[in-house]
């Protein structure tokens, strides 16, 4: 497999739930090429950034083109959701402090006990610096929330890393496979997740950023109604109520 047919098998997906073994090894060849620094431009010098969700279209982002950044988060690393190798990311994200993920997520802690326990030499960002991951660094949520008045304003790791793009400087964002589906709730996702990703998609156009959105848009841009629990935690940072919340009402989603 050559870099070309990588790029052909990636973009002919169509179906998220299943992953062919060639679809795989695609995915692994480009994690190869990036470890020799294969066609990737100096660090420092992107003038774009991907934020890669796990809901399908980073099949059609520019992996591996010269001027872009590519961003990952939580447990989506190499093996699963037929993710991209952890080794094609430039910066990576988990937001959830360790006391939230061991309550309520506590695959996404073991993340961070034994992978990135390791040192990668990819920048993980935290809401502190941790001396067992080598690679932790601070995120700055105080500089992210002075971009604006709202700066505050934040209902998902998502919105957090588009805010945190628009701060260092990114010319052009694209959000690749990001759905914040919230329809009437999803995996205990905040409602506003959804809002709050627009909201900084529109703050991205208005300071000039070129903004593109690939694969499902999960409801970004359409008119809902509907009306929930309201409150001001900050997702990530605040202990935020939506797995209380379902698991008091016995919510279930019978779409």
């Amino acid at each position: 497999m050559n870099y070309a047919e990588a790029l052909q098998v990636l973009r002919v997906k169509t179906d998220w739930d299943k992953w062919l073994p060639e679809e795989l090894d695609a995915w692994d060849f480009l994690g190869t090429l990036h470890m020799v620094n294969w066609q990737r431009a100096p660090k420092g010098d992107a003038d774009g950034v991907v934020i890669v969700g796990k809901a399908g279209g980073h099949n059609v982002a520019p992996w591996l083109e010269p001027g872009w950044e590519f961003w990952g988060l939580n447990e989506q690393f190499s093996g699963t959701f037929g993710s991209p190798p952890l080794l094609l990311y430039d910066r990576w994200f988990q937001l959830h402090p360790p006391a939230y993920l061991e309550r309520h997520y506590r695959r996404g802690l073991d993340d961070l006990n034994l992978l990135w326990s390791r040192k990668w030499g990819i920048p993980c960002y935290l809401d502190r610096v941790y001396p067992g991951i080598p690679d932790s660094v601070a995120f700055p949520k105080a500089e992210v929330e002075a971009l604006t008045p709202l700066g505050w304003y934040h209902a998902s790791s998502m919105d957090w890393m588009l805010a945190f793009a628009i701060h260092e400087g990114f010319k052009k964002i694209i959000l690749a496979g990001i759905s914040v589906s919230t329809y009437p709730v999803t995996d205990r996702e905040p409602l506003s997740a959804r809002a709050a990703l627009e909201y900084w998609a529109g703050v991205a156009h208005g300071r000039g950023i070129e903004l593109e959105v690939l694969g499902p848009k999960g409801h970004l841009f359409e008119i809902l109604h509907m009306a929930v629990h309201r409150s001001k935690l900050q997702y990530g940072f605040a202990p935020e109520p939506g797995h209380d919340l379902a698991a008091e009402t016995n919510w279930e989603d019978h779409r």
